[in-house]
């Protein structure tokens, strides 16, 4: 095998099991505010009881994405590059819906 395949077989190996690793669980309600390295998140939060995933991106906009299993949920926010784990992992993939303006008012 050639250098160049067992790098990339190695790197692949890497993806699978950190997508794949499961997460303890961090309580019902997990927030990280600020967000570190990524301009597009003011915050993330997610509830384990509901199974729902908010994101509050830069613009002021923020959008609820229902059904999304705990593993999925904890790591988009413990995740070090929310930007690549939301448009890998959540965009399209689950339902979701844009908060009116007035909700998210009452909820800063």
């Amino acid at each position: 095998m050639s250098k160049k395949m067992t790098w990339a077989a190695l790197i692949l190996a890497a993806l699978v099991f950190c997508v794949t690793l499961p997460v303890a669980s961090r309580g019902p309600l997990a927030r990280t505010p600020g967000v570190g390295s990524t301009a597009v998140f003011r915050h993330v939060k997610y509830d384990e009881a509901s199974r729902v995933l908010r994101v509050r991106f830069s613009n002021g906009y923020e959008y609820e994405y229902r059904d999304v299993p705990p593993e999925c949920g904890y790591d988009m926010v413990a995740s070090p590059s929310k930007g690549y784990y939301f448009n890998r992992f959540i965009r399209g993939q689950y339902a979701s819906r844009r908060l009116p303006e007035v909700a998210r008012q009452f909820e800063r």
